[in-house]
């Protein structure tokens, strides 16, 4: 996978806030 720890970090990091933003715009 990968082979630096940060970037999982990061990539989980937007991944979390794409899917709050989505359910955002699902609720309005």
């Amino acid at each position: 996978m990968y082979s630096h720890g940060m970037g999982v970090e990061q990539d989980f990091d937007e991944a979390l806030r794409w899917l709050r933003r989505a359910a955002e715009q699902d609720q309005s």
